[in-house]
This record gives structure tokens, sequence and C-alpha cells, in this order.
């Protein structure tokens, strides 16, 4: 086969590469241009953005460095603060040791006439009042004595804690020690005006106010001894018994430690730092940045804490204070005026209050704007180089793809197609010959497969036709499909036996509609179709059909749903089986069960009177002969009359028991009671006998005539059920229940006991104990209905009967009542 050098699909091809390429370069060159622009762009805009999370990152380590700082110091007060009052109660715990030499050689204490409080010299090294009372006690001096020798941790607390001011105790008897001595007591208000119990300094730490026995912090303050603001933290100290003794504590001014913080890092930068305490008040920030904050200042430094942030005028600032006092570090951006800033936040620990810093976003980005001048600068010498590069690469990588794809696939092709169309004409010898090592190679080897894979699946198909045939048409067993509109696509030589025609053919020019033709009742077929489309597929789905000489016979058939690519129904195959020979074995069955039970039933309503007539007639004369035997015989012995009377106990016994097996043998009063009255004094007995309570109910009986063979056997069948309870259940209650719902009669029986294997007791059931469980299903089935007796052990058994009233009515031609 001789191939032309160029096929008609690689010239147009080589044609729209030329017009693609030529089309490429230039929207390749105008949107790299482009591209280089924007991503010079995108560049300077990811510096910046990269370069404003760094500068928050930094901010934030800034602010939670700083936060950190503030909170150590803090925390080192508290360390310190409960030294000094673990100490108290160690000195005052060991008073007479330590009272034994004050530490101060030579203090003494003297009434101040001002306002007549106890003081010592200020030679002492920490500053000592007492303003309990006008005079000492030895009890007073001892403690006073005690306590001095605490001047030397006071001291040391003082200068190794940051910003302390002081350091001092106060104890529950009117006793303050306090460093530095500044003779405090020059400071102090008579004590008819007031009284050091009541400073908050103090109540902080009693177990009023601090049952946990805490250190806790005093609220910001301006100090009125000059040391600005100031906080003061306390802690409690307590004797070994519990009682409390003094409370202890660190004066910090908060000038000295927040001034080194609030200060910016480099001389003539506008960044600074802030402090708020939990509710927004202002403890630490630069005067000449409150009005760009939102609030209105006075000017003085002493009044800081009459500003409150969270009372700024402007939204953007009262947000970021509501976030910053939810006590959770972040950052955010604020525009105030016409700049923008950047604000990261931390919280400083158990104080609740909030550190900030804020730097302008101008000094943040110089360096960006510096970068973005230099990137446009580049930009303009890359554009011009990348274009002429471009255009000399798309040129050379033009005339390399022509050449590919002429001599590399467009003559490949051109052979797989022509052997393409050789196989498709049938001629499936036809190979391409194409050898290669690469994709084409793998398709022209998988067409060569393909054609040599349809030569053999053809020969193996005409074999399976023919076995299919073969099979189809010697198969013992009906085999048919037909569609869903009744037409009878294709049937097997059995089939058409089925149904009374010789030939297949014959068969098929007969059954030109299903449902009509084939099916004894049409609407037969409508019910077929009906289930088949609920489940997909019928096993074993009994039918009624009709022979072509209109004979009528049953049949099961299996059969399943075939559906298209799409998921419609194509049609219907399947199998059937011509079991009419069956039907009248299990009819004749069926007569033969019920005659047996109704001679039973004769038989045992036969005995019953015989029972009730006779011998319980003779043994009640017997009964009464016993009681009169001796009522003429005045000197009969005791034991002899007693031995009648037991004689006489006896036969009413006997008479009992033989008025309650005619009872059982035969059901008597359904002519008068009807079945509800008969069950009603049936189970009455049964409760009253077995001592299992009973609850017996029924309803919709009204206006329902039912056979007396039917209301017999529903007897019989609450009599086994009873009698299987008393017998195996040990149940405590049973429910009988007797209701018409159309268009079924339902009995159900259940009781509370023991219950039974189910599959088991249906397996050995007959010749057991067990064998009324096989005759309530025998007579559920006599009566056209169905009978299930579900148990599980442990939990009691059911028995369910229903029965069609359709059915029920034409079992017995004779008597009816409800």
């Amino acid at each position: 086969m001789r191939l032309p050098l160029f096929s008609r699909l690689g010239i147009r091809f080589s044609i729209v590469q030329v017009l693609i390429l030529l089309v490429s370069v230039a929207i390749m060159v105008a949107v790299a241009v482009n591209q280089i622009r924007v991503f010079g762009s995108y560049a300077v805009e990811q510096n910046r953005a990269s370069f404003l999370e760094q500068a928050e990152k930094h901010l934030g380590d800034v602010a939670r460095e700083r936060a950190l700082h503030l909170h150590a110091v803090f925390r080192q007060a508290e360390i310190q603060t409960a030294s000094i009052a673990r100490r108290v109660e160690q000195v005052l715990s060991k008073r007479d040791f330590y009272a034994r030499e004050n530490f101060n050689p030579g203090e003494s204490f003297s009434l101040d006439p001002r306002n007549r409080i106890f003081t010592n010299q200020t030679r002492s090294l920490a500053s000592c009042v007492y303003w309990g009372r006008s005079a000492l006690s030895p009890e007073i001096t001892a403690d006073m004595t005690a306590l001095s020798h605490l001047d030397p941790l006071l001291e040391e607390v003082q200068r190794s804690v940051p910003g302390a001011a002081a350091a001092w105790l106060i104890t529950s008897n009117a006793i303050a020690r306090y460093y530095p001595n500044i003779h405090h007591v020059d400071l102090m208000p008579p004590v008819q005006e007031y009284d050091y119990h009541d400073d908050l300094c103090y109540l902080l730490a009693t177990p009023e106010h601090n049952p946990e026995k805490k250190v806790a912090w005093h609220e910001v303050y301006q100090d009125s001894m000059g040391q600005g603001l100031v906080i003061t933290v306390s802690a409690p100290a307590y004797s070994e018994a519990g009682e409390f003794l003094a409370s202890a504590g660190i004066d910090i001014s908060l000038d000295a430690i927040l001034r080194e913080v609030v200060t910016p890092e480099t001389a003539g930068r506008n960044d600074f730092s802030f402090v708020l305490d939990r509710g927004g008040q202002i403890i630490a920030f630069p005067l000449d940045q409150l009005d760009a904050f939102g609030l209105e200042t006075s000017g003085a430094e002493g009044q800081l804490l009459e500003y409150n942030l969270s009372a700024s005028t402007i939204p953007e600032v009262r947000a970021v204070v509501n976030r910053m006092l939810q006590h959770r570090p972040g950052s955010a951006r604020l525009f105030l005026g016409c700049e923008e800033y950047i604000l990261a936040y931390h919280p400083m620990g158990e104080l609740g209050w909030t550190f900030g810093h804020v730097e302008p976003m101008t000094e943040v980005l110089a360096s960006v704007r510096r970068t973005q001048l230099g990137i446009g600068a580049s930009l303009d010498v890359v554009v011009g180089r990348f274009f002429w590069v471009a255009l000399a690469v798309l040129a050379c990588t033009l005339g390399a793809i022509l050449l590919f794809f002429t001599f590399s696939l467009f003559r490949p092709m051109s052979r797989l197609t022509a052997t393409v169309r050789r196989v498709s004409a049938g001629d499936l010898e036809a190979r391409s010959g194409v050898r290669r090592r690469d994709e084409l190679g793998e398709l022209a080897l998988a067409v060569d497969e393909m054609a040599a894979e349809i030569q053999e699946q053809r020969h193996c198909l005409l074999e399976a036709r023919e076995n299919y045939r073969e099979l189809f048409e010697g198969a013992t067993s009906g085999l048919y499909r037909t569609t869903v509109e009744g037409k009878l696509l294709s049937a097997n030589r059995a089939f058409a036996h089925m149904f009374g025609c010789e030939s297949v053919d014959e068969f098929h020019a007969w059954a030109t509609d299903v449902r009509e033709v084939m099916y004894a009742n049409p609407l037969d077929r409508d019910r077929f179709i009906t289930a088949i489309q609920e489940q997909n597929e019928l096993h074993d789905y009994e039918i009624r059909g009709r022979r072509r000489d209109g004979a009528e016979f049953w049949a099961t058939t299996t059969v399943r749903t075939v559906r298209d690519s799409e998921g419609a129904i194509s049609y219907y195959e399947g199998s059937a089986v011509d079991i009419s020979d069956r039907k009248r074995v299990e009819e004749y069955q069926a007569r033969l069960s019920q005659e047996l039970i109704r001679i039973q039933e004769a038989e045992r309503r036969g005995l019953a009177l015989e029972l009730h007539d006779n011998l319980a007639q003779d043994l009640s004369a017997l009964k009464i002969s016993f009681e009169m035997l001796l009522d003429d015989q005045a000197d009969v012995d005791p034991a002899t009359r007693r031995r009648a009377e037991n004689c006489s106990e006896l036969l009413r016994r006997c008479i009992v028991g033989v008025r309650g097996m005619a009872q059982g043998l035969g059901p008597f009063g359904l002519e008068e009671l009807g079945l509800k009255g008969v069950l009603r004094e049936y189970c009455s007995r049964f409760a009253e006998a077995s001592g299992v309570a009973m609850d017996f109910n029924a309803a919709g009986l009204v206006g329902v005539d039912l056979p007396v063979d039917v209301l017999v056997h529903l007897f019989r069948i609450v009599q086994e059920a009873l009698n299987n309870v008393r017998a195996h259940s040990r149940a405590r209650s049973v429910t009988v229940r007797l209701v018409t719902s159309h268009p079924n009669l339902i009995l159900r029986v259940e009781d509370d006991g023991v219950g039974f294997n189910g599959v088991a007791s249906s397996e050995q059931s007959l010749g057991s104990v067990r064998m009324g469980l096989v005759s309530i299903r025998e007579r559920g089935r006599l009566l056209g209905g169905r009978a299930e007796i579900d148990s599980v052990p442990g939990r009691g058994t059911r028995v369910l009967v229903e029965i069609p009233l359709s059915s029920v009515r034409h079992i017995d031609d004779g008597d009816s009542m409800g």
C-alpha cells in the first residue's frame, strides 16, 4: 500500500499550526510584557504584604516582650510581698525570742502630741507607728520590738523590686512598720479622724476581703506623698492557729517603670507604647498622642487616670480597645486622621492590664517604597530583551514542530487509518505494519491486536450462538422474553408446549398479546408487572395461564428485568415450570386435612356431649346419694361420716374434671354466646385454673357472619396457644386479641414467658409436646390465611393469625354466626 508524502490532515494541520503559532507569538509577547509588569507590581505588593506581616509580627514580639517584662516585675513584687508575710508569721510566732532585743539599738517610742500616735525616731532603719491606744502595753512593746527584726527584709525588698517606693506591714493590733523611714507619722491624721485599718491596702489582705489568703493588688491611684501613680500589692499573715496577724505589702511607683516601657526604642522615631487596665482606663500613654486617638486632653500628666480609651470618639479605636479587653494578644491597623498605624497588644497576666505598641505605617513601609522604585526601573530593560528572545525561540519551535508532525505522526496515522478501514470492511487479516517504541507504536500494536481479537471473537461468537440456540431450544423448562407492553420477543419449544402449541412459530402467531391471550385473568398480568417493577426480579412467582385450547393451568416463573445503558426497561426474561399437578395435589391435601379436622371435631363434640350429659350426670347423682346416705342415721360414727364426706368431695372434683374435659373437647355455646363470648369465658376459666393473668378483647365483629367451622378453627387455635402457654412458657400474663381489620380477620395470642428457639421448634414439633404449633399453622392454612409463630428465648411467644374474610365466608355453606 503506497501512502502520499503529505496527508491531507498533515497539510491542514500545518497551515493551522503556522497561523496559531504566528498569532501565539503576538499574544505571547503582549501577554508576557503585561505579565512582567503585573509580576513587578505583584512582587512589590507581595513585598509590601510580607513586610507588613513581618512588621506586625515584630510589633507583636515587642508588645509581648515588654508585657512579659512588666509582668515579671509585678510577679517579683508578689513573691517578695509573700516573703514579707511569711517572715511576719515567723517573727510573731516566736515573739518572745525576737522581743529580747530591738534590731535598731536605742530605738524608743514617743507619743506625737498632734495626732496622738506613738512613733520611733528617724535614725531607725524603718519607720514604726502605733495608734491603737493612748499608752503602750508590754505586749504591744514586745510586738514592736520583735517586728523591728523585719526592717532589713523591708529594705532589701524595697531595693530589689524595680519601681518599689516602699515596703511595709500593718498588724491587726495597730502596729505599722514602713521602709524607707520617712517618719510618716507627720503625714498621718489624728486617730479620731482616720484609722489605718480602714485603708484599702490593709483591707485587701483581711479574711473578710481575702478568704483565699492570696496575694492581692490594689487599683492604681495617685499617691498623696508625691510618688506619682502607685499600685500596691498586699499579702496576709496568719498564725499557726489560723488567726489573722497582719497585712504586708509593697508600694510600686509606676512612673519610673512605665517611663522605660513607653519610651521609643530609637530617638527620632514616632513609635510609642501604652498601658491600659482591665477596664480600658489609661495607666501610661504619651500625652501628645491622646488627641490623635480621640481623647480630649487637659495637658496634666497626673490626670491620665481620668481617661478611658474605650471612650474614644473614633469608632475604630473603640473596636480595637474592645478586642484588647478580651485579654488575648493580637494586632490591628488604624486610620487616624490622614495616617495609618499598626497597633500590637498583649495581656499582662493576673493584673488584667494590656500593653500596646503603636508604629506609623510610613515608617514601616519606607524600605518597600525604595524597592518599588528599583523594580520599576528594571522592568523596561527586561521587557525589551524578552520580546526579541521570545520571537527567536518561537520561530525555531515552529519549524521543529512542522517537521516532527509531518514525519512522526501523519504518515503512521495514514497507515493506521487504512488498516482500520480494511478491518471494518471484513478483512480481519489486515495489519498496520507500524513498528515504533512510542505511544503511536502502542496504538498500532493495539490496532493489530484488536483485529486479531475480533477475528477470534467472531469465531467464538458463532460457536456460542450455536450452543446457546441448542441449549435454549433443548431446555426442559420454558424460557421466554417479553416486553413491558406485553409483546412476546422470544420463547423456546418447552414454553410453547406449555401453552398447547406444537412449535415456536405457531406459538408466536398465537401469542400476539401476552396479557389477553396467555393469562387466564388479564388482571394477573397487571399484578405481575407491578410486582416485577417493585422488586426488579421475582422467584417462583405463581401465575394462572390459559392454553391455546382455553384450558387453564398453573405455573411458577422466575423472571428478571433487563435494562439498557440509561436504566430504562428493555424486556423481561425468565423461565417457567408447569405446576398444575402439584396444585391439584395441594388442593387434595387441603380437602383431606379439612375433612380430617371436621371428623376430629365431630368426634370431640360427641365425646364432650357424652361426658357432659351422661358421665357427669351419673357422677352428680352418685354425689347426691353419698350426701343423703347418712341423713337418717343419727348415731353414725363421726369417722364414718367424714369418710362419706371425703367421698362426696372426691366425686365433686371428678364432676368438675369431667365438665372441664367436656369444655376442652368441644366449645359449647357458640350458637348462643358467639365466638367472642365463648373465648371470653374460656380465657376466664384458663386464668382461674392456671393463675396466669389474662387480657382478652375482641373488636369489629358486629355484623360479621362466619361459618361454624371457621369459629371452631379459631377457638382451637386459641385453645392450642393457651395449652402451650400453660405447659411450656411459665408466663405471668397472656394477651388475646380478636379484631376485624378489612379485609382480614386478625387473631393474636402473646405471652411474656420464657420463649423458645423458633427454628428448632419448627423442626422438632412433629411427634413432640409442641405438636399444637403444627396444628395452629395447619388450621391457618385451611382458613385461607397464614399463621406466624414468633418466639425469642427469654422474651415470650407471639401467635399471629391473619385470615381473609373473603375466603372464610366460602369455606362452608352451612350455618354461620359471629
